[in-house]
């Protein structure tokens, strides 16, 4: 998973290994006991990606208060208790978030109906090439 984060950021030229302050990380793992392993493999090699038309939600000290993946979830949760366990990726301009669930797979919650399509992705390296191709 590590190899092709920064296989991916090599090819966009993404920013890698940035630093995290320690206090996100102990407010990350105090919101969310569970969190999925590719999620940290993300934020340890990504932190977030501003790329073109591409943001993500993550941690860092330079992420934007809008793209602070706490402060995200912690919106979201009240509207959606997926997001007490589930950790939102990014939202797609319609309104719907794309989130990894704590088995790591990619999932999409539709704000229209308020359903969750499972497994869209197989994993995150999957939905960050299929978004940065565009």
């Amino acid at each position: 998973m590590e190899r092709r984060l920064l296989e991916l950021g090599n090819k966009y030229s993404l920013p890698i290994y940035r630093k995290i302050p320690d206090a996100q990380l102990i407010e990350l793992k105090n919101t969310f006991p569970l969190i999925p392993s590719d999620f940290l493999t993300y934020l340890k090699v990504l932190g977030w990606i501003s790329y073109e038309h591409i943001e993500t939600f993550g941690l860092g000290a330079e992420v934007p208060r809008f793209l602070n993946v706490i402060q995200v979830a912690l919106s979201e949760q009240n509207y959606n208790n997926i997001f007490k366990e589930a950790i939102p990726l990014f939202n797609n301009g319609a309104g719907d978030i794309v989130f990894i669930s704590n088995d790591n797979s990619i999932n999409i919650l539709l704000h229209e109906n308020n359903k969750i399509e499972k497994a869209i992705y197989k994993n995150i390296v999957d939905l960050l090439e299929h978004l940065l191709s565009f």
